[in-house]
């Protein structure tokens, strides 16, 4: 059986095949100087959801969305989750 994820030294997830990735909750992360722990403390949801959230394996509630885009400087948070 093939373990399809792994942890980097960054603390990143990281899952082959995953074509939803939430390519603007990335760059707006990494643009923020943030690590996904950083991020995830920030707005209250485990390391885990947060990683998920970024993979596209998950959508976070409304509420969760904007803490997210207030913890990241985003005025906007459809410009995160569309």
């Amino acid at each position: 059986m093939k373990n399809n994820s792994c942890y980097n030294e960054h603390e990143e997830y990281f899952t082959e095949g995953v074509e939803m990735q939430n390519v603007q909750l990335v760059n707006a992360r990494k643009a923020s100087n943030m690590t996904q722990v950083e991020v995830a403390s920030r707005c209250g949801v485990t390391v885990r959801a947060y990683q998920h959230y970024e993979a596209g394996q998950q959508t976070p509630s409304v509420t969760t969305a904007i803490r997210i885009a207030d913890a990241l400087g985003v005025e906007d948070v459809r410009a995160l989750f569309g």
